[in-house]
């Protein structure tokens, strides 16, 4: 079966047996919105990683991920053939272009703390979305000092990073890492490179994550990235993980469908973080 067929079949598949699980009988449009709110979300993340495990790595992540896109904008905005276009269609897909972003982004943070944390486990460590992090800090199971805990607060309410990584020995959590997540390298990538420099001054590891790196083959890319350059002097984040093997370079790693580079270099980070915080700086990198 072509990658596109079967991204769209399971896509569909995923999006109308969750919305009705979900739903449960329910008729309020409240009820509705948020089903389809959640199922959408749900089957982008569980057809990526089928996608991953069936085409990886013959089709590039970007590829499969674009058909998943094209079975959201299809399934939206309630056509079967994107070559007709009229205003009413043209209108449609704006709005699915734009459900698209939100529930993609969601998405794919579920799908990196999802993937990678069963493996992280054995280390001691955990990636946690803002969401979790908020809840841990609110029921006193964050044990950072008090600069720290002012420092993250701050972040947590300004939205900057998307997931958190977390370290826990002697029965205590500590927030050793700060992790933005993106669909694309293009996405927010110059206003994300300040605070990752902030977490860095802080002496917290500090990486991106990202699906598409296409933009990555620029040099002003890999120059926010890296540094070196008369631009960007410092480097903008300890890594920039990506799911594909054509941009590596430096400081630009690539990742596989299990996240495999990540979750060594996150339990490589844990250790740094704890046994010499000193030294955590900005200049850090994993062996």
């Amino acid at each position: 079966m072509p990658y596109t067929e079967f991204c769209q079949q399971t896509y569909n598949d995923l999006y109308y047996q969750t919305y009705n699980q979900i739903l449960n009988g329910r008729t309020s449009q409240a009820a509705q919105t948020a089903a389809e709110r959640d199922a959408q979300k749900i089957a982008i993340k569980e057809t990526l990683k089928g996608a991953l495990e069936r085409y990886a790595p013959t089709h590039e992540a970007a590829e499969l991920w674009r058909a998943i896109y094209v079975a959201h904008l299809k399934r939206k905005a309630g056509i079967a053939d994107l070559n007709i276009i009229d205003e009413e269609i043209i209108s449609k897909v704006i709005s699915a272009d734009q459900s698209w972003k939100k529930a993609s982004g969601h998405a794919f943070e579920a799908f990196i703390g999802e993937v990678a944390n069963p493996a992280l486990q054995q280390y001691g460590v955990k990636f946690a979305l803002q969401s979790e992090l908020s809840e841990m800090i609110h029921n006193g199971d964050i044990h950072n000092d008090e600069v720290d805990m002012t420092w993250i607060n701050q972040r947590i309410h300004t939205d900057v990073f998307d997931l958190y990584a977390i370290s826990s020995w002697q029965n205590h959590n500590y927030v050793f890492g700060c992790i933005q997540s993106k669909t694309s390298i293009r996405d927010r990538v110059t206003r994300d490179r300040e605070p990752s420099q902030q977490a860095m001054n802080a002496s917290f590891w500090s990486i991106a994550v990202t699906l598409d790196g296409a933009f990555l083959t620029l040099p002003k890319f890999q120059e926010m990235v890296n540094g070196g350059g008369e631009d960007y002097e410092e480097n903008g984040w300890h890594g920039l993980y990506v799911m594909s093997e054509r941009y590596t370079r430096d400081r630009i790693y690539p990742i596989d469908r299990n996240l495999s580079l990540l979750i060594d270099h996150a339990r490589q980070a844990s250790e740094a973080f704890s046994r010499a915080r000193q030294c955590f700086d900005r200049t850090w990198r994993p062996q």
